[in-house]
């Protein structure tokens, strides 16, 4: 017994050690996730856009919630019921929106940050006849589902883009729980412009917030 404690303890430890250096050494962000691209869309947009751009907080930051770097307590939702709720108004709202394009920031899928909620597949699904591309700012790697963590930007457009591209910014130096670093970076995509040799050039930002020297920030610029 004492030989089978002991090996499932070294490959405890094992495992840790790999997690740990997956994500202090291949952090995520280096590149853009198709989610959905359906057939028969636009192949050019016009000379002006409507574009909505939204943090919807991972749709766990409302009213209820006591965000620590708001002077709050937690980092997470108040609880799974207000999570259900911010994401279903967000879902009717975007449904309701008329825009070209909408940039989203702070979408999680099915991560402890949305108490398991697939905040980004609800809203994929809820925009069924638009591109859909993902870049991570936070995510995790060789972690079980109930930990694992999809964090990051999103946009959705009613045309479908001539090309995307990532563009990574400085990391903040600072590690999540000792393991996982934000890595901010721009989500680009560019849409021909009918009847102009021009494009659109479209870019889906998330900065680093709370960063009370702005060092961060300014590296950004």
């Amino acid at each position: 017994m004492a030989g089978i404690v002991a090996t499932m303890l070294v490959l405890a430890l094992a495992y840790l050690g790999v997690v740990l250096w997956l994500n202090r050494s291949h952090p995520p962000g280096d590149n853009i996730s198709v989610l959905k691209q359906p057939s028969g869309l636009a192949q050019h947009v016009g000379a002006s856009l409507d574009i909505t751009v939204w943090n919807i907080g991972y749709a766990g930051l409302g009213r209820l919630s006591d965000f620590v770097t708001d002077g709050g307590k937690s980092r997470f939702p108040p609880s799974s019921k207000a999570v259900k709720n911010n994401l279903n108004a967000i879902v009717e709202k975007l449904s309701k929106t008329r825009a070209d394009i909408f940039l989203l920031q702070e979408v999680s899928d099915s991560s402890p940050l949305s108490f398991w909620h697939p905040v980004r597949t609800r809203i994929v699904e809820s925009l069924p006849h638009r591109t859909a591309f993902f870049r991570s700012d936070i995510s995790s790697r060789g972690l079980p589902w109930p930990l694992r963590i999809v964090h990051g930007t999103l946009t959705l457009s009613n045309a479908a883009p001539t090309s995307t591209q990532m563009v990574k910014l400085p990391a903040e130096p600072a590690f999540l729980g000792g393991i996982i670093k934000r890595n901010y970076g721009l989500l680009v995509t560019r849409f021909a412009i009918a009847d102009s040799p021009a494009n659109w050039v479209i870019v889906n930002l998330h900065l680093a917030a709370f960063d009370p020297e702005g060092e961060i920030g300014r590296a950004h610029v």
